[in-house]
């Protein structure tokens, strides 16, 4: 909490990895606990730092549906709706100590998509499945990205439809 104090008046944004809801994963995999996770987040939340939640989505590990609508539940719930949520994908092939995991699928990126749309987070993204921004309100495009290049931005800050003010991150 200290170091959290000391940096937070430096902070205009943050993207903090929350790997999962339960404590026997962070406990085997991470060696932590999940709960001052989530109490960080709430703090940096209050503080008004722009949160963005990264969880990797490991097969065998941190792929159970449940445990993902319990993110995305915290996240709507206790950050905020419009909080970005990305679902990233385990690549075996760069990871230090997973080797021996499959990649995640297509099929559950887009399970857990669907998951975080269903909680009612307005900006959810899964790598390599839906990664473009749309507006909540009227589901005009706003954001296209490909390989890491904005096609199209609306730089007022607003929806070209529908006259959302959104505060949107490329």
């Amino acid at each position: 909490r200290d170091c959290l104090d000391a940096i937070i008046p430096y902070l205009d944004a943050a993207n903090i990895d929350l790997k999962s809801m339960e404590d026997p994963f962070y406990n085997k995999v991470c060696h932590a606990r999940v709960e001052p996770i989530l109490e960080n987040l709430r703090i940096l939340r209050n503080a008004g730092v722009h949160l963005e939640i990264t969880t990797l989505v490991i097969p065998t590990l941190s792929d159970n549906l449940i445990m993902l609508e319990k993110v995305a539940e915290f996240i709507a719930n206790d950050l905020g709706k419009d909080t970005p949520w990305h679902l990233s994908r385990f690549a075996p092939e760069i990871s230090w100590k997973l080797k021996e995991l499959p990649e995640t699928s297509r099929e559950i990126l887009a399970k857990a998509y669907e998951i975080g749309k269903d909680a009612g987070l307005n900006f959810v993204y899964a790598s390599g499945y839906q990664d473009n921004t749309y507006c909540p309100d009227c589901g005009e495009l706003l954001i296209e990205r490909i390989y890491y290049r904005v096609k199209k931005f609306d730089k007022e800050g607003k929806c070209p439809r529908c006259g959302k003010r959104l505060k949107l991150e490329i």
